[in-house]
């Protein structure tokens, strides 16, 4: 119907590529019920980003991960429950700093330094995903180190990404606010 996606991942970009190759496709052939065919694709994820990337190893072993996942994977009870989902009210165990260092070092998470996290994005990006929002305080996470994050996002891996100030979907309902003038 030409909506766009708006997605939860706790896989990493790696998981969701086939995904997004598969709606990018099929999109084209959608019928739209607005004025055009939005084929935007906003992946929802988690985001630890600190000038010290064995500090965000650490913190990010201790935020209650496997309590958000647990329930992530049970919101819908209208899903199978995948495999090594453990049944209520057992949860999955958080990640271990070694489960994360190891998470960051293949880019499926976007957790480390800024250097770190541009990777991970940048998975995002490749894979075409055309927007990564973050739900910070989905965790544990104190407001101090989100602000933390935000910042030392926005001031070293943002600039990377935000080259054109105007979204893509801006540029499409002005494309179609010109064509009825």
């Amino acid at each position: 119907m030409g909506l766009g996606v708006l997605c939860f991942t706790i896989g990493g970009p790696e998981t969701i590529k086939p995904l997004v190759e598969l709606y990018k496709n099929e999109i084209q052939h959608a019928e739209p019920v607005g004025d055009f065919v939005n084929d935007n694709i906003m992946v929802t994820t988690q985001l630890l980003c600190l000038e010290d990337g064995q500090r965000a190893r650490t913190i990010g072993a201790d935020m209650g991960q496997g309590y958000h996942r647990s329930l992530l994977l049970r919101y819908l009870d209208t899903f199978p429950r995948p495999p090594g989902i453990p049944e209520w009210p057992d949860l999955l165990p958080d990640p271990t700093p070694d489960e994360i260092d190891a998470q960051i070092a293949a880019g499926d998470t976007p957790y480390g330094t800024p250097e770190e996290v541009e990777v991970a994005i940048r998975k995002y990006a490749d894979a075409g995903v055309d927007q990564v929002v973050f739900g910070l305080l989905s965790s544990t996470m104190e407001r101090e180190l989100a602000l933390e994050t935000i910042e030392t996002f926005g001031k070293h891996v943002l600039p990377a990404f935000d080259a054109d100030p105007v979204h893509r979907t801006t540029r499409q309902r002005e494309a179609v606010s010109a064509l009825r003038r």
